[in-house]
């Protein structure tokens, strides 16, 4: 026990250390890595619209020139057009200072006596203290400044100039060569990781692709419509420049939840200096909040679903952590990187808790699920089986949450990993749990099955639980089923065969153990029938199967079935009718 904890704290550590070293690495290496980036980023939105140019017949080379040049066109009109408008609001903005001074003027006047004049006055004050300090201080003193050179000044604002504009070119460069070259770049990734793991590595691309893809568009629909239905309404309410501020809120919602509030103080300022009172301005912002709140919580979920495969709180820490280590430019990206991190978490084993941590997707089966909210509650938990029911019906609700949980808790008692009382709770909350599932299937029929079906456990009570689910599941088809309890002796069992006219029986069993037991049944069952169909439910116990049903066969058993779905099933193709199984001859010494 000692060494397996001592190997799993040094796997932890292992995994800590080679995550420190990774942040290290991508800090370190980011002038390398962030172009490469975007370059990438570039190629997944250009990709389309090449593929599209090259269905016209050109090839690849002059597609791509001409998909860059369309692009660069388009990028320097809206600059042009977008740099005019800013220019002239720029021009226009000193024209409006009575307006804000006056709305500052009612500001602080309905403050005053209150405790943001307070406030202000307390800060005039501070700000005048130190101007007054140094007038009692004496001569000032003199700082001496080194001279530069008018070569280091002339250099030194070129340099600075230089350097985004050598990252836009090595972006740009990158980007050509991955788009003329993109299958040849894949396939050398493939090449250099081998073919064990090609399969598990196409998968990886091609899902990172698909998913990338499909967020950049969506997200550049909802953005684009957003936009739309922001700039109509700025217009309609007289703020200035409301096509600018449309396009300026569709390009800002790229950066995840930042970019949002950026774009709309850009408009809520303009009105607020423009606007002769406050109507406007209040008017803006809560016509912004309102489109922001319907697109988040209506639109945006429709659209994207899980294609991005991505939590919220993940999305959150993600933006978070890539501005912490790459700034802005890591805030952009924060989407696409953290979708692909996920991508390789769910399809990587080693790297199968950055699925977890990142992914959408439940983190617990619903059983699992179940179980530790029965665990930790210690009462009814039925909202896993609820949900599952909801989804997919009343038998997978069955089968994928409650049953599996009893036959975990089952194992874990007979391993005395759980207490009685522990498992008692389970059970009573599977128990409890039937009701609300069986409220969400279809009534049974009005004609009434002839179908009724004896259903026993195999020698434990805990197997008695998922009779009743099969009597919800027959019962909802118009049938009938007897349960028995574990209080009853075989005969006693052969005896209820008998007086119920039953077409099958069903043995309920929970593994691991009571296979003495079924066979005995199966054997005691078979020599009084001869054609009943005996069926043996062994509730998830997939393993030995055909070594199992070869055993059970010999005993007298017809089928062996390890979900609810397959012994109702089972029952429905092989049951005998009421009036036939009630014709068949009682055990000796038993009335019907």
């Amino acid at each position: 026990m000692d060494k397996v904890d001592n190997d799993a704290s040094r796997t932890y550590l292992f995994q800590l250390a080679s995550v420190a070293l990774t942040v290290f690495v991508v800090m370190v290496a980011k002038p390398v890595l962030v172009p490469l980036a975007l370059a990438i980023l570039l190629a997944f939105i250009l990709s389309p619209v090449v593929g599209l140019v090259q269905r016209t017949g050109l090839g690849r080379l002059p597609s791509t020139l001409l998909t860059l040049v369309l692009a660069a066109t388009l990028a320097t009109v809206l600059a042009v057009v977008i740099g005019s408008q800013v220019a002239k609001l720029a021009g226009e903005l000193p024209n409006h200072q009575a307006e804000i001074a006056e709305k500052i003027r009612k500001i602080r006047g309905a403050g005053t006596g209150g405790p943001f004049s307070r406030l202000a006055n307390m800060v005039h004050e501070l700000a005048q203290k130190p101007a007054d300090a140094n007038e009692a201080v004496g001569p000032p003193v003199r700082v001496k400044v080194d001279e530069t050179s008018t070569l280091s000044r002339t250099v030194e604002p070129i340099l600075v100039m230089l350097e985004p504009v050598a990252t836009a070119g090595l972006v740009i460069v990158l980007m050509i060569f991955i788009l003329l070259g993109r299958e040849d770049l894949r396939g050398r990734f493939l090449a250099m990781l081998g073919r064990g793991r090609m399969i598990r590595t196409v998968r990886v691309l091609e899902d990172s692709a698909d998913r990338v893809g499909k967020y950049l568009l969506f997200q550049l629909m909802v953005n684009a419509s957003l936009g739309i239905m922001l700039g109509i309404g700025l217009a309609v309410m007289g703020v200035p420049y409301a096509p600018l501020w449309a396009f300026l809120t569709a390009i800002f919602r790229f950066i995840p939840f930042v970019g949002t509030w950026v774009a709309v103080l850009m408009p809520l300022s303009l009105s607020f200096a423009t606007a002769p009172d406050w109507h406007q301005p209040v008017m803006v912002l809560a016509y912004f909040i309102g489109l922001d709140l319907v697109t988040a919580n209506v639109i945006e979920p429709l659209l994207f679903g899980h294609h991005t495969g991505v939590s919220p709180i993940a999305l959150l820490v993600a933006a978070a952590f890539w501005a912490w280590v790459w700034g802005p430019i890591g805030l952009l990206l924060s989407t696409p990187l953290t979708v692909c991190l996920a991508v390789l978490g769910q399809h990587i084993p080693t790297v199968r808790t950055l699925g977890l941590l990142l992914g959408d997707k439940p983190a617990l089966a619903p059983h699992i699920d179940y179980y530790q909210r029965v665990l930790a509650d210690g009462g009814p938990a039925s909202q896993p089986a609820v949900i599952e029911a909801a989804a997919l019906g009343m038998i997978a609700a069955f089968d994928n949450v409650l049953i599996p949980a009893l036959a975990l808790a089952h194992r874990d008692r007979t391993a005395n990993a759980l207490t009685a009382a522990e498992e008692l709770a389970v059970r009573t909350a599977a128990v409890a749990a039937i009701a609300p599932v069986r409220a969400l299937a279809p009534a049974a029929p009005a004609e009434a099955s002839a179908l009724v079906v004896v259903a026993t456990p195999a020698h434990q009570e805990p197997e008695e639980v998922p009779l009743h689910m099969l009597a919800a599941a027959v019962e909802q088809t118009g049938g009938r089923v007897v349960v028995l309890t574990t209080r009853l002796m075989p005969a006693e069992v052969v005896r209820q065969v008998a007086a119920s006219g039953a077409g099958a029986v069903v043995i309920s069993n929970l593994p691991p153990g009571g296979l003495p037991q079924i066979l005995y049944l199966c054997e005691l069952l078979r020599g009084q029938y001869t054609d009943l169909p005996i069926i043996v439910a062994r509730w998830g116990g997939r393993a030995d199967y055909d070594q199992r049903l070869i055993r059970l066969r010999k005993a007298g058993a017809s089928y062996l079935t390890t979900t609810l779905a397959q012994t109702v099933a089972q029952l429905r193709a092989s049951a005998v009718p009421a009036p036939a199984a009630a014709a068949l001859p009682a055990a000796p010494g038993l009335t019907a």
